[in-house]
């Protein structure tokens, strides 16, 4: 038995520090670690609650242990590791598709092993690498003295070898100096001696001009007189030869065209040119009068095209040089090869050599001077003419062609064909012996690539290339007029048809399908079906046949007067059944037209006409016109937006609301209401200490006409009968959907004496003025009011109201004598929800374009409005330069769909522009008479820079509840996006920094976002962001706040049982 101490305590311990147990240690209960808690060996437990549920032999054994799993719970299905894994996601189990887990085991013995195995490695390895560093310099040092003795031998045998071969060439040397096919040997001037030199040898010398007044540089140019752009001058004010070069870079290629006409002018004009089509092709690149002036046959040269040195690399062939330049040398003969003059050196200038010849036309003769020079001019009309028709040719640009090969099949076997080149193009290619018909390639291609603007000859007609085809031009292969739907049938007539809304929809899209056909032209008409049995025809009217000009909608004109769907006035009878309609049938058919054809007749100022009765004789017709916007156009529009239109609605009356003495205007229904409501309604007596204060009232409750005073009884003092009055407002303001309650003083008084005497209010009700039914009434049993402002009591219309609208109750208060009393209380329950009827989406229509014009675009409407007298006051702002502007304010009194207008140029005002990108906006309304204020609409129109391809992401949010929303509710985004020449953008939707979904937007496509708020505070302290956002370009970033919740229940800890909202 052990001797160390046992003691058993019962109840509570408490230890305020450390506590250390030597040996085990059991605990029956429950045990919590409020820090933290290291385990150096190994944690064997039978139950781990964490995300990891362990692993299960299938699936259904898995989601019966755990049917509810949380997001982020994960685990293993099968029976070997690796296994499946699942995850829980949305309170299911969900299978990733991946493995996952590895066995584990208890690896402290391996451990210890292999630690102890590894320091032995460790120590031999040193060992090992010590031994082998030292073998490694050993070895490294006996084989640089191997190298070193055997490089030593060679060179000393080499050395030998070459003093041996060195003396044996001196002495040959020695011998052959001065002797024939010997050495020559120098003079005292370090020159050859002219013994020794042949007779030949530089005793006729070439340059190239004379020149005066030009001012050479004292330097040595890094060039020779036979570059290119170079030549020799003799400068008579130095009476030295230095080099001029040429300002314009000449290329190596063109050396001997310099040589053979730029140095020698006078020769290069006079050779006549054959007129045919290959010495047109010949004639020189450079122009010889681009470098001398011809003056009566004789060339200048043309000072101010070089720059001059006074050396240069071979400049020892023109004599010493000094600071001036070279000096001409005695005994040698200059020619000039400008004017091929002969020139000797005087010892301090070159004198010309002879000027005497005899005329003639034979060798060693001059040609008489005056037939010369007219030869001469005949001879430059001549080249001129032969230089205008070349570029005359050129200008042209008819190239000989023989077809267009794809690359694919037989290859052509001679000819000149438009072939792929090796980077995705076209060019050019000579097959056989055709040599591009002995045309320079080059006027066929550039580099890689075909020449634009050419035409080519192929058999008897003219093709020009559009869009790398080569395409027939004039002639009535293309003609003014393509029919799309014969000539590019779609793949299924009947229910496939070209149409030019969507310009991302290349496949059906008319103008993309011009454009690839290569049939673009100005003025050219396209015509193709919609519908069955409905055509359209359109012009292009664009300035260039550029590829964004030809796929732009607004260039193509539509010809209305020769499209269905284009006209002004439709007869229903006709276009639909003829059949008996009311107006709202009429509009319906034409809505079911348009969405069975495509043949769309709704357009602001329609006008409608439809047989109403076919029974009566004649026929009753009716004729309408719309006076909206398209887009509020509905079977259920009212009179207001299709008013009578002819006959029925031509004539107008001016009405007005009052009577006026000797008025001609009509009575409105309005104004005969208020006349009748400021009728007499009845007499009131008002209280007061001494009098009967009689006054008479209209049918309103306002005073009408003066009061009239009774004097009270003058007797003994007794107690007067009580009055009862009602102090209110006439009218209630409310927002439909909230509480519209109105408060009132009721008084009901006596006099004893002087004294008042204040009475009890037995019952309240609310009457339907009209129909005089009780709607509401209550026992109150309270205290009379004490004053006209002490409002104690209240009526309430919420539960009256079913919509916006504006309506008369009458309310009625009895005291406890038996007193009635009753006003006529005017209610308005206002809707000031606004709608965004806007296209979030990119169309041409109705984004904004930088630097562009001003566009109107549909925005807003209240659909609920029942202000029509002072209307909702609209504020529209935009998010510009980190700050919320004003961008208008306007006034509204109808239910209609409303536009603003943005110029892109002169945002508010003060000439402020918009560049490429989206620009938020924010819209709310404000009843004017109650000062109810409606819902916030977030969001943004584009703005649009063709030639900038960075996104532009816009979403919109309808915040119904000032920037706060329930915990649970769904928030709900509308998200567009748009990169120029893309028809899609990758996007995402970032909630509270996650990304809540992405997608891929189409161009003409506005993408609906819901999401449920789950998770967070319903305390209003947590607040999040949600924005899209594609790459860089973000949209507006709107805040909410989460407050309240839309379900009065949370989970505890350690419930059985939980929910989940989520769907």
């Amino acid at each position: 038995m052990s001797q160390i101490k046992t003691t058993e305590i019962e109840g509570d311990v408490a230890i305020g520090r450390h506590v250390t147990a030597g040996g085990n240690a059991t605990i029956q209960g429950n045990a919590t670690v409020k820090k933290n808690l290291k385990i150096e060996g190994w944690l064997d437990a039978r139950n781990i609650k964490g995300p990891n549920k362990g692993i299960f032999l299938d699936v259904t054994k898995l989601r019966e242990a755990y049917p509810l799993p949380h997001d982020g719970w994960w685990a293993l299905i099968g029976n070997t590791l690796p296994a499946p894994l699942y995850i829980a996601d949305g309170g299911a189990w969900v299978a990733t598709g991946e493995s996952a887990g590895n066995p584990t085991i208890d690896s402290q013995q391996y451990n210890e092993a292999v630690a102890a195995l590894d320091a032995e490695l460790k120590a031999l390895a040193t060992d090992v690498s010590a031994n082998k560093q030292s073998i490694d310099q050993i070895r490294t040092q006996i084989d640089t003295i191997g190298s070193s003795v055997n490089t030593l031998t060679t060179d000393v045998s080499g050395l030998k070898t070459r003093v041996t071969n060195a003396e044996t060439s001196i002495q040959s040397i020695n011998n052959s100096k001065g002797k024939a096919n010997g050495l020559a040997s120098l003079d005292a001037n370090g020159k050859v001696p002219s013994a020794q030199l042949p007779g030949f040898v530089d005793d006729v010398v070439e340059f190239n001009a004379i020149v005066s007044d030009i001012t050479p540089l004292a330097q040595s140019a890094n060039k020779k007189s036979t570059d290119a752009g170079c030549m020799v001058v003799y400068d008579s004010d130095r009476n030295r030869f230095i080099l001029a070069v040429s300002h314009l870079a000449i290329p190596d290629e063109q050396r001997t065209q310099w040589g053979e006409q730029i140095l020698r002018p006078i020769k290069t004009l006079n050779t006549p040119a054959t007129a045919t089509a290959e010495s047109v092709e010949a004639l020189p690149l450079l122009n010889v009068v681009d470098y001398w002036e011809l003056t009566d046959g004789t060339a200048s040269l043309i000072t101010s095209k070089f720059t001059y040195y006074n050396n240069w690399l071979d400049g020892g062939s023109f004599g010493e040089v000094d600071a001036k330049g070279r000096i001409p040398e005695g005994g040698k003969v200059y020619i000039s090869t400008s004017d091929n003059k002969t020139y000797r050196w005087s010892g301090t200038q070159l004198v010309i050599i002879g000027n005497d010849l005899a005329l003639g036309r034979t060798a060693n003769t001059a040609f008489p001077g005056d037939e010369g020079a007219q030869l001469q001019e005949n001879l430059k009309n001549t080249d001129n003419r032969l230089y205008d028709t070349a570029n005359r040719l050129r200008n042209l640009g008819i190239l000989l062609c023989d077809g267009q090969w794809d690359g694919t099949g037989t290859t052509p076997k001679s000819g000149v064909w438009l072939c792929p080149n090796e980077e995705g193009g076209w060019y050019f290619r000579s097959f056989g012996n055709t040599n591009f018909y002995d045309l320079p390639e080059e006027e066929y291609n550039s580099d890689m690539t075909y020449n634009s603007g050419c035409l080519y000859r192929m058999a008897d007609g003219l093709y020009r290339i559009i869009n790398d085809k080569l395409t027939m031009v004039g002639g009535a292969s293309v003609g003014n007029t393509f029919n799309l739907t014969s000539e590019i049938p779609t793949s299924d007539p009947d229910k496939l048809f070209y149409q030019l809304n969507d310009p991302t929809d290349t496949k059906y899209y008319a103008p993309a399908i011009v454009y690839e056909q290569g049939k673009a032209g100005f003025g050219l008409q396209i015509t193709f079906a919609v519908a069955h049995g409905a055509w359209k025809i359109y012009q292009y009217v664009g300035a260039t046949l550029e590829k964004e000009d030809v796929l732009s909608s607004e260039n193509w004109l539509d010809l209305a007067g020769m499209s269905a769907g284009a006209e002004a006035i439709v007869n229903v009878n006709e276009v639909c059944e003829d059949k008996d309609y009311t107006m709202s049938l009429a509009i319906q058919a034409l809505i079911d037209l348009r969405d069975t054809t495509g043949v769309n007749y709704l357009k602001s100022g329609l006008v409608i006409t439809y047989r109403r009765d076919s029974s009566k004789t004649p026929h009753a017709w009716e004729t309408k016109q719309f006076r909206g916007q398209v887009q509020d156009i509905s079977a259920t529009n009212g009179d207001d937006l299709w008013p009578d239109f002819g006959g029925g609605g031509g004539s107008t009356f001016e009405l007005g609301n009052e009577p006026e003495v000797n008025g001609t205007k009509a009575l409105s229904t309005g104004g005969a209401y208020d006349m009748e409501q400021r009728s007499f309604g009845g007499l009131q007596i008002e209280p007061a200490p001494s009098d009967y204060i009689i006054q008479a009232v209209t049918k309103a409750g306002e005073p009408l006409g003066d009061s009239v005073k009774i004097p009270k009884s003058n007797g003994g003092g007794g107690q007067s009968g009580s009055t009862l009055t009602i102090y209110c407002d006439s009218a209630v303001w409310g927002a439909y959907g909230g509480k519209i309650v109105l408060s009132a003083a009721i008084k009901s008084v006596s006099y004893d004496g002087e004294d008042e005497v204040l009475g009890t209010i037995r019952s309240l009700s609310i009457i339907d003025p009209t129909t005089n039914i009780e709607l509401w009434s209550e026992v109150v049993n309270q205290p009379s009011s004490t004053s006209a402002n002490d409002l104690k009591f209240e009526f309430d219309f919420t539960e009256f109201i079913t919509g916006a609208s504006s309506k008369d109750y009458k309310i009625k208060a009895t005291d406890a004598d038996g007193n009635e009393r009753t006003r006529v209380i005017s209610v308005t329950a206002v809707d000031v929800t606004c709608t965004c009827v806007q296209a979030l989406n990119y169309s041409a229509a109705t984004a904004l374009e930088a630097g562009g014009r001003e566009k109107s675009l549909p925005m807003y409407k209240f659909e609920n409005n029942v202000s029509t007298k002072q209307g909702i006051l609209v504020t529209t702002e935009m998010f510009y330069n980190g700050e919320w502007r004003t961008l208008g304010t306007a006034t509204v009194t109808d239910q209609y769909s409303h536009n603003i207008s943005i110029n892109p140029n002169n945002v508010f005002g003060n000439s402020e522009q918009l560049t490429h990108g989206a620009y938020p906006l924010r819209i709310q309304g404000k009843d004017i008479a109650s000062g109810v204020t409606g819902n916030t609409i977030y969001t943004a129109v584009m703005c649009v820079d063709a030639n900038n391809s960075t996104p532009i992401v816009v979403m919109r949010y309808d915040d119904r509840n000032e920037g706060k929303v329930r915990l649970y509710d769904s928030i709900a985004l509308d998200v567009a996006a748009y990169t120029p020449g893309k028809t899609r953008t990758a996007i995402e939707v970032m909630i509270d920094g996650h990304i809540a979904t992405t997608a891929n937007c189409e161009t003409s496509q506005t993408l609906n976002v819901t999401k449920q708020i789950q998770g967070y505070a319903s305390d209003g302290s947590k607040s999040f962001d949600v924005y899209a956002q594609s790459g860089t370009s973000k949209s507006l970033t709107v805040t909410l706040t989460v407050e309240g919740s839309a379900i009065d229940a949370e989970v505890k800890e350690g419930a059985l049982f939980a929910f989940d909202f989520s769907t």
